[in-house]
């Protein structure tokens, strides 16, 4: 506030402010900010999209949507505006919307990870595993350390029942990264599922090793948490 009061017609002290407040989660004080930047200059594609951002951590999705549309009309190749609306809009589930946005986004670059994930998502929301699995593996095959890429592409093996592939991949991961916890979490759950209790639990146990905070979150995931951890060791 002393920063905009100092310079009350400046968009840019009001943009870097706002970018303060947002990395400190200070989304009501960052909403001023840009409210009072696009009051200065409704024009600014980048104060909507950051006002779009203040509406996303106030948990206001529809204002987010306006703000958003508001940016890529005024700058129509604001690709990051086009992203964040389609996260947002599959959010709200509202696919047929958000599908434009992506399509939009792989048209200006067909190799845009996260464009590509979240038409997978799509995918996987519309019941269309298939498809969503190979996009995955597109990703992968693009950066093979890309994390949500394998979490995604095993969570649709292990829907689709194909523990098998859902552990191999996951075990990529993990040679690729042996820090990454949820790796081994979701190769645990595949291993639970597919009978094999022991390994499960190994995966498990080196899961809350590298994130004890995770251990709620795992007690949600397995059939029988008690029965598994009963001889696990923390």
């Amino acid at each position: 506030s002393r920063l905009t009061g100092l310079f009350p017609d400046d968009v840019e002290a009001c943009l870097a402010l706002a970018q303060v407040c947002f990395m400190t989660e200070d989304y009501i004080s960052m909403d001023d900010c840009l409210k009072q930047a696009v009051t200065i200059d409704p024009s600014n594609a980048t104060a909507h999209y950051l006002q779009a951002k203040a509406s996303i951590g106030l948990n206001s999705p529809l204002e987010a949507i306006a703000s958003l549309t508001r940016a890529v009309t005024l700058q129509p190749d604001f690709l990051k505006a086009f992203q964040l609306r389609a996260e947002v809009l599959c959010g709200m589930r509202q696919w047929r919307e958000a599908e434009a946005d992506i399509d939009l986004l792989l048209a200006a670059n067909e190799e845009d990870e996260d464009a590509l994930l979240l038409k997978a998502r799509l995918l996987q929301a519309v019941g269309n595993s298939g498809q969503a699995r190979d996009l995955c593996a597109q990703v992968i095959e693009l950066n093979p350390f890309n994390r949500e890429a394998y979490l995604l592409q095993a969570t649709l093996s292990i829907e689709d029942k194909d523990f098998d592939t859902a552990i191999s991949l996951l075990t990529d991961a993990i040679e690729n990264d042996s820090t990454f916890h949820e790796a081994y979490r979701l190769r645990g759950q595949a291993r639970y599922l597919q009978g094999d209790e022991e390994g499960a639990a190994a995966d498990l146990k080196r899961s809350i090793e590298l994130a004890p905070e995770s251990a709620a979150h795992i007690s949600g995931q397995y059939a029988n948490y008690d029965h598994l951890t009963r001889n696990v060791p923390f």
